[in-house]
């Protein structure tokens, strides 16, 4: 590193979201010089959209996520990384068996239709016109494409042979997961492991069949993971949870964290061989050698005076995401 860094060399996150938390966590534990690590977040608590209401009869409402994937590299990395803070016996596995974890539904025309498994693949279902079994044993012999990348909607239309499969399971799927339209977000970006099915195996459902799967887990909560075939995860006493805990073992390893301080603005004042970062909140102003945001680009926008970093937010896409939670 280079010799004029200042020590300890200060890094500002702002953001107290898992995104936050995730990037202290891993500058506290690779920093290679004295790190000084400050978290300035808006709110009264850690956890961002993770936000969980507990009942004395032991009822949990989550009014954001409600569960973590299990499955697939990424979620094994985050696994690993989550099994750091030493809570493993707070985790609860869904696993493959559940019945209901196995369920997915989708609206259409009106109605609530639950996707086929099992043996209802081979039957007709909804708005496709030919069972999904039929249309999965035809997608190996559809010749791959050369493109670098393309949209999901035309990579299922395209792979399938089927407008309605492109129109009533991957766009309901990328609405779920990311509150935008399938014709206009990057398989690669999105998907990227079906774009590997079909550029390494010509197919996605050879790619599912033949592919290795995830690699060995690294750690001992994505390794009882993958024994126990979670499909998604939870935490005792909601997903609120995690990033409580999370915090507080990042406080013990040296952060230090700055609630109800609300951001206004970032100016960088460079030296001849130095730069600092100005960061101005309704709580006194930050100085900081390094700053990871974790703001949305809007956001991030409102608070910088630079025309370059300002031209390159204005060029980000943002959609604001809701949905609603029912108990019954």
């Amino acid at each position: 590193m280079s010799s004029w860094l200042p020590i300890p060399f200060r890094v500002v996150i702002l953001g107290g979201g898992l995104s936050g938390l995730a990037a202290a966590h891993t500058v506290l534990k690779h920093a290679q010089v004295p790190t000084q690590v400050t978290v300035i977040e808006s709110q009264n608590r850690f956890g961002g959209w993770l936000e969980s209401t507990r009942f004395n009869d032991g009822t949990v409402f989550e009014h954001g996520p409600r569960s973590g994937r299990s499955y697939g590299n990424v979620a094994l990395d985050a696994l690993s990384l989550l099994s750091d803070i030493g809570i493993d016996d707070k985790f609860i596995g869904v696993p493959k068996s559940n019945d209901a974890a196995s369920r997915r539904y989708i609206y259409y025309n009106g109605q609530i239709l639950e996707l086929p498994r099992g043996l209802a693949l081979a039957k007709k279902w909804g708005p496709l016109p030919k069972s999904l079994l039929g249309l999965m044993i035809r997608e190996p012999f559809v010749k791959k494409s050369d493109l670098d990348d393309m949209s999901v909607h035309e990579f299922f239309r395209r792979r399938f042979n089927c407008e309605e499969i492109a129109d009533y399971l991957a766009d309901p799927l990328c609405h779920g997961i990311f509150g935008w339209n399938s014709k206009q977000l990057s398989l690669r970006s999105c998907f990227p492991m079906l774009f590997d099915y079909e550029k390494n195996y010509g197919s996605v459902v050879k790619g599912a069949l033949l592919s290795k799967g995830n690699k060995p887990p690294i750690s001992s909560l994505s390794n009882k993971a993958k024994e126990q075939q979670w499909m998604a995860w939870s935490v005792k006493g909601g997903m609120q949870t995690l990033p409580e805990l999370w915090s507080q073992h990042l406080i013990e390893k040296g952060l230090q964290c700055h609630l109800n301080t609300e951001c206004k603005k970032l100016k960088i004042e460079f030296t001849t061989d130095s730069r600092k970062i100005h960061i101005e909140t309704n709580n006194g102003t930050f100085e900081a050698d390094h700053v990871i945001s974790t703001l949305s680009a809007p956001v991030l926008l409102d608070m910088i005076e630079d025309q370059t970093l300002r031209h390159l937010l204005q060029d980000i896409r943002y959609t604001k995401y809701g949905g609603h939670d029912f108990t019954i």
